[in-house]
């Protein structure tokens, strides 16, 4: 709306004059977010009138946030407390023939200096120690132009991994004068946005993730990271991005719809990344990413050829946990002879989670709750329902106002105490006698007098995003002490400081309860996960519990093999009065693991 040699000139704050902060030209922070909502010095007035009249505070989840809250969980982080040997594990690498091996980075200082000084900055203010081995291999891969198949635990470092080769393309080859994207002012003009790259996640949470990702190892590069997501006003988020944006984080569903109302254009886009790939699947966004991939096609060829010389072929990359069939087809669709980076055993748990398994009834599991909940230490609470977060939290809140989080019977305290000395014994076991640092133990110190109600919060799928947002922040900055959830936070959220999850309803398939306890035991911590079982639970899931706690090396209780046994012969026995013949009924095999069938 504004002459453009008017543009370039520091404006008046788009906001109140309370929120103006200096500006620094080299950053892409909220201080310098100007113009555009409210300027009345430019444009006739029916124009002034139709722009969107957001505030500070509405729009502020949409841009970086300050440096002290950007790297809030960083300059909290103990690397005293980080093992990073809790990562090294099998990885295989596999690649076309035709293609040569790609030797891995093992440290940071082979490619520090190749990097701009605002991401060598970025990686040390992140306090990262060593590279992670998915960024071992996807980091050189990557920076070599080749789409990348991998597959990884919850937890492996992906964000990064992805990141960082795209910061130094960008960077080395100045992207940003082919789409005059701003650095040091926000343009009035509302033309489409062109970003470089794209990266799809399958839910809100994991959108604001990668993007607040994205900003701490951006910042001070004028690198604009924005995101849209659904469930949230279109208009506040179309006028961000319309501001400039270079990396596009969203989900396929809001995506689309931008695309479709020429919000987004895809001209300049050389980075396509599917995170949570296999999620994505799940939700049947197929369909969606399908499309959104012919428009990114249909968009280059406006290109000219001198830029098509300087960003060159698309480059997509696809991160899951699994490698299902459904997720081969979509690899064989999307990537160009990619490379498959495969780090550990697919759908197996790290070994720095120790996993336990509590006999509880329906009627006393929330005294376990309870008295758990007065424990030390970060809780992660998942149920099945809405209805029974809701519940549970008002539960606990009254419990923590009345101080009763330990009137539970003797059993159920005694069970929990002898848990606690269990998780010493494992941690001293896995401890090198060598080790640099102190055990890291799971602290049974009764925190009764320090609870209040505000400790607890909820995140399921009828609260607004900005509740969401809100209640998944402080736990993040540990203003709260426990999060009761449905499985809409099981998937790739990185909350680095959980010490336990709790499922206190067990999960319908064991890929929910891989990615349920993936939310401990991240950042190189220890973790811990508690699985309230009741003789209400399917033999199908029990069954796959058994075999994972087996693969995991994890013991299994003496009660659990019973109450699996028993759950066989009761079954059998059904299948029997039904004319079922006896073979079929002997088919699901017994327990191996002690050599004999059930």
């Amino acid at each position: 709306f504004a002459p453009r040699e008017q543009q370039q000139h520091q404006e008046r704050n788009s906001f109140t004059a309370d929120n103006r902060l200096p500006v620094d030209p080299y950053s892409d922070r909220d201080s310098r977010f100007r113009g555009g909502f409210r300027d009345r010095g430019y444009g006739q007035r029916d124009q002034r009138q139709q722009r969107p009249q957001f505030n500070r505070q509405q729009i502020g989840h949409l841009v970086p946030p300050s440096d002290s809250v950007l790297y809030e969980n960083a300059d909290k982080l103990d690397i005293t407390r980080m093992d990073y040997s809790f990562y090294d594990m099998p990885t295989k690498v596999i690649h076309g023939r035709d293609q040569q091996d790609i030797a891995p980075f093992s440290e940071f200082s082979q490619f520090m200096e190749d990097l701009p000084p605002y991401l060598q900055k970025a990686i040390q203010r992140m306090k990262y120690q060593r590279l992670t081995p998915i960024q071992q291999h996807c980091v050189p891969i990557g920076m070599q132009g080749h789409d990348i198949m991998a597959t990884a635990q919850t937890g492996s470092g992906k964000s990064a991994a992805f990141l960082i080769p795209m910061y130094l393309n960008i960077s080395t080859k100045q992207l940003k004068t082919l789409s005059g994207s701003p650095t040091n002012y926000y343009s009035y003009n509302r033309q489409p946005a062109r970003p470089f790259v794209v990266i799809l996640s399958p839910t809100r949470e994991l959108a604001m993730q990668n993007a607040m990702a994205s900003w701490q190892l951006s910042n001070n590069s004028g690198i604009l990271t924005r995101v849209c997501y659904g469930g949230e006003s279109p208009r506040m988020q179309s006028a961000v991005i319309q501001q400039g944006c270079d990396i596009l984080v969203a989900t396929p569903g809001r995506l689309k719809d931008f695309v479709k109302q020429g919000i987004i254009d895809f001209r300049y886009v050389k980075y396509f990344i599917l995170d949570e790939a296999d999620t994505m699947l799940d939700f049947g966004f197929v369909d969606d990413i399908k499309q959104i991939k012919e428009s990114i096609h249909e968009h280059a060829r406006s290109r000219t050829a001198q830029e098509n010389e300087v960003i060159g072929r698309l480059q997509t990359s696809m991160f899951s946990a699994t490698f299902a069939k459904e997720i081969k087809q979509i690899a064989n669709e999307f990537l160009e002879v990619p490379y498959h980076v495969q780090i550990g055993e697919i759908g197996v748990t790290g070994q720095n989670i120790t996993q336990v398994l509590l006999k509880a009834s329906v009627s006393n599991k929330i005294d376990f709750i309870r008295y758990l909940s007065s424990k030390t230490g970060q809780m992660l609470i998942f149920c099945k329902t809405k209805q029974m977060v809701d519940q549970l939290v008002q539960m606990l809140k009254t419990a923590f106002y009345n101080k009763t989080t330990s009137q539970v019977s003797d059993v159920i305290k005694d069970m929990i105490d002898q848990m606690f000395g269990y998780l010493k014994k494992t941690v001293e076991s896995q401890t090198p006698s060598n080790a640099n640092q102190a055990p890291q133990y799971f602290e049974d110190k009764d925190e009764t007098d320090n609870l209040n109600p505000s400790l607890v919060a909820a995140i399921h799928g009828d609260l607004t995003q900005a509740e969401r947002t809100t209640n998944l922040n402080m736990f993040r900055n540990q203003q709260l002490k426990i999060l009761i959830a449905t499985d809409v936070a099981q998937r790739g959220l990185d909350l680095p400081k959980v010490d336990y999850v709790i499922n206190y309803d067990m999960p319908a398939a064991i890929e929910d309860y891989s990615h349920r306890i993936g939310r401990t035991g991240r950042a190189g911590r220890r973790g811990c996960s508690i699985t309230l079982v009741t003789e209400n639970e399917s033999r199908g899931i029990m069954k796959d519990l058994l075999a994972k706690l087996v693969e995991c090396n994890q013991l299994v209780p003496s009660w659990y093999d019973d109450m699996l046994r028993t759950k066989w012969v009761a079954d059998r026995a059904y299948s029997r009065g039904r004319g079922q013949s006896r073979d079929r009924g002997q088919r699901d095999g017994g327990n191996q693991r002690f050599g004999q069938r059930w």
